[in-house]
């Protein structure tokens, strides 16, 4: 098995409202234990959010400015596990496996394996 690291882009669009986007990262980080077993490392790209640092998961402070696939291409390169999985700061998964099953599609040889947001 390949380390495993999932990769969050939490995005503020605006910058004031900051009230109504707490409740999202706290579910996110609440749910995500429950899947603790599934992956290696967390990291949170801190986008005008204020995420605070944790033993839990891995802050870093965006450095550009710009939207999710901005702050994925520079973080990148400072992801040391061999698989990432990139998701969207509102992606909520409920059930337990969906995140071991993408995992284990690049392990059994795929090069990309993506999903479907919309």
């Amino acid at each position: 098995m390949s380390s495993r690291a999932i990769v969050v882009a939490f995005h503020k669009y605006t910058p004031f409202g900051g009230e109504f986007y707490e409740p999202l990262l706290d579910l996110f980080l609440e749910n995500i234990k429950k899947y603790r077993d599934e992956f290696d490392t967390l990291y949170l790209i801190d986008s005008l959010w204020g995420i605070p640092e944790s033993k839990d998961y891995t802050v870093f402070k965006r450095e550009l400015d710009g939207h999710h696939w901005v702050q994925f291409k520079w973080v990148i390169p400072k992801i040391k596990e061999e698989s990432m999985l990139f998701l969207d700061d509102d992606v909520e998964i409920y059930k337990k496996g969906i995140i071991d099953s993408w995992f284990k599609k690049i392990e059994e040889g795929y090069d990309f394996v993506g999903s479907f947001d919309g």
